[in-house]
């Protein structure tokens, strides 16, 4: 079913003939615990471990934190119990055991903060939700440096650091990884996030210590490196956790760590390493696991952080039975989001999906739950979310459908389930400090989607599309009055939304015949929203010769400064009537109207892979190129001309 919430990311050719005319809505809103994964046999020395660990961890962890370390009153019987129950019923175990795919990383919800109060510096940032909450990605750039991690020929990765003052220079590269998935640079410190297999090693006398821990299961190395001399950088500690890799962040200097980890088959509740998240090859305290009422799914969400003054330990780990969909992370709290698609209830009636939501405080590494609630409908973009003046702000579209017994016509056996009157719509939410609903409107485009949202103030905006896009103008200046303010109907459909400035917000998205839906390519557009009840589309640049960009799906694959008045992003075609097309687009807006910067060819073919990533980024008045095989450009913003390069590609 994950697949639904994933489903408006792909570039449909074909949106649907059958409605009338849609709108595209833009809405404005006026202490460390671990257990010996050895097995026990002990039931009194395993109480004894958690309670004096887990008393250990809060008494040292109170003293200079406002937020005290917190447990649970949870079992591992309970856990066990639990699991046991989900492995009886659906006989299939949880997807994230050994996932490796890259996640649709929620990828998680850019807001209004986002327009990041950005401060005034002269190079790119990482495109991120929260100004003060720092995102991983595949590039980085300080300023001087910049990173990247890069394919080799033997088929590892490896992580680049080439220097730009006085010309580029490649400095050095961290070499050895299989599947680094992103990374940080933290003033003088390195973040690696790599994603591993360890494959079943019964009877292998040779096996690794990491290799047993982890036997059958997808785990994650966080590497630290120290790199003040950028040329020689020193690891100082390598961390290991069970789980697929699901989001990070870098707050205040502590490293946010978010996983999936998954239960391999049940061999016996002492056998604790089956069901139990695990760190440093050790299993986890059950004091240190939540265990919600409406827990689904045979796995865990796991969290841990790193302080990365003192890179040696992992500060708290935490984790919450069940499965999670999305994480939102503002400056304070962290928000685990689980799609519940189908409610497992035998009565007839009428059903819709749901978010089930828990909000968890944090502070200087320290995670404390706070609350729990849900709301109708699906999250679909990872910028319609947002937290502002205590409130939560949701944009959802809403499946719903009635649900009624079948039972045999003759002998009134029950033959199952029939559903019938499936019908879509959107919702927005306003949600207080305890995730209780305190405003809403429902019943918003029928029929409809949303593709792309964003939240300023008391405005926000949100996308929806069937054949055409309206925007709905919504104020929520009042968090329990919520009220539509007006609406505007223009062709194709935007997913992704920036704020350009106080009454400008970018959109970058597709064109569509206003008539069938079909897409014709992809457009910018700019709104003037300036005046809420009166949104207009000030400018549209067509760039119908282009298919497809990360920019559609990743909005970290959008290079953007606003006070700069420069962005851009990666875009090729597969139009089989024309040569493929792959070039990196630069623009600014100026005098009502978009400008191109530049428009670079781009060539991404790759000996090992077939192809590679290509990323953009600027110092000064200098662009640069970043392809994923360690070649890097360099280009004169002001006239366009290629003024450095190394790693070219030999004829």
């Amino acid at each position: 079913m994950e697949e639904k919430n994933k489903k408006k990311k792909s570039i449909y050719k074909w949106c649907g003939m059958a409605a009338t005319a849609a709108c595209v809505g833009i809405l404005l809103f006026a202490g460390h615990n671990t257990w010996n994964i050895t097995n026990r046999t002990n039931q009194d020395t395993e109480k004894v471990a958690q309670s004096s660990t887990s008393k250990e961890s809060e008494e040292s962890k109170t003293e200079n934190n406002t937020l005290l370390a917190e447990t649970y009153d949870t079992s591992y019987d309970e856990l066990y119990n639990y699991f046991k129950k989900q492995e009886r019923e659906s006989y299939v175990y949880s997807s994230a055991k050994g996932e490796m795919v890259m996640e649709d990383t929620y990828s998680v919800a850019e807001t209004e903060s986002a327009q990041e109060a950005e401060t005034p510096q002269d190079y790119a940032d990482t495109n991120k939700q929260e100004a003060g909450v720092d995102e991983a990605d595949i590039i980085k750039n300080d300023g001087r440096y910049l990173y990247q991690l890069v394919e080799e020929q033997d088929g590892t990765e490896s992580l680049q650091i080439a220097d730009t003052k006085g010309g580029l220079k490649e400095l050095t590269r961290i070499k050895g990884m299989d599947n680094p998935r992103e990374f940080y640079v933290w003033n003088d410190t390195l973040v690696i996030i790599e994603s591993c297999w360890a494959d079943e090693e019964e009877g292998n006398e040779g096996a690794k210590a990491i290799d047993v821990a982890y036997s059958g299961t997808a785990f994650q190395k966080i590497y630290i490196y120290d790199i003040t001399e950028r040329t020689n950088p020193k690891q100082q500690h390598v961390f290991t956790a069970k789980g697929a890799y699901s989001d990070s962040r870098i707050a205040d200097g502590y490293f946010y760590l978010f996983l999936k980890s998954g239960v391999n088959k049940l061999q016996g509740c002492k056998n604790y390493t089956d069901y139990v998240p695990i760190f440093e090859e050790k299993a986890m305290a059950a004091s240190d696991i939540y265990f919600p009422k409406e827990a689904q799914g045979s796995e865990y969400f796991v969290m841990a952080t790193v302080d990365l003054t003192q890179p040696d330990e992992f500060q708290d780990t935490k984790a919450i039975v069940g499965t999670s969909s999305r994480v939102y992370v503002t400056n304070n709290d962290i928000y685990v989001l689980n799609n519940v698609y189908e409610e497992k209830n035998e009565e007839d009636g009428t059903y819709s999906d749901k978010t089930n939501i828990i909000r968890i405080a944090y502070e200087k590494g320290i995670f404390h739950k706070e609350a729990e609630g849900s709301v109708k409908g699906i999250l679909l973009d990872d910028m319609a979310i947002n937290e502002a003046n205590g409130y939560l702000r949701m944009a959802v579209t809403v499946d719903s459908y009635k649900k009624e017994r079948v039972r045999d016509d003759i002998f009134g056996y029950f033959m199952g389930y029939e559903t019938t009157d499936n019908a879509q719509d959107n919702s927005v939410y306003v949600l207080d400090k305890n995730l209780e609903i305190v405003g809403k409107i429902e019943g918003l485009a029928e029929n409809e989607e949303i593709y792309s949202a964003r939240f300023m103030g008391d405005m926000g905006y949100f996308v929806t599309f069937r054949q055409t896009d309206p925007l709905f103008s919504v104020d929520l200046s009042d968090p329990k009055n919520p009220r539509i303010l007006g609406e505007l109907k223009i062709s194709g459909f935007s997913q992704y939304l920036h704020f350009y400035s106080e009454n400008l917000l970018l959109g970058i998205g597709m064109e569509a015949d206003e008539n069938t839906g079909r897409t014709q390519g992809m457009k910018l557009s700019m709104f003037d929203i300036s005046n809420p009840a009166d949104v207009k589309e000030q400018d549209k640049y067509g760039l119908s010769e282009y298919d497809t960009s990360a920019a559609l799906y990743d909005y970290k694959a959008v290079m953007i400064d606003t006070n700069k008045n420069l962005f851009g992003f990666f875009a090729r075609s597969y139009n089989s009537d024309t040569d493929e097309k792959q070039d990196f687009l630069l623009f600014s807006y100026e005098n009502g109207g978009f400008q191109q910067k530049m428009k670079i060819a781009c060539d991404t073919q790759n000996e090992t892979y077939g192809y590679c990533n290509v990323r953009g980024t600027y110092i000064g008045d200098v662009f640069y190129l970043l392809y994923g095989d360690g070649r890097i450009e360099a280009y004169n913003l002001t006239d366009g001309s290629m003024v450095d390069a190394i790693n070219k590609k030999t004829e």
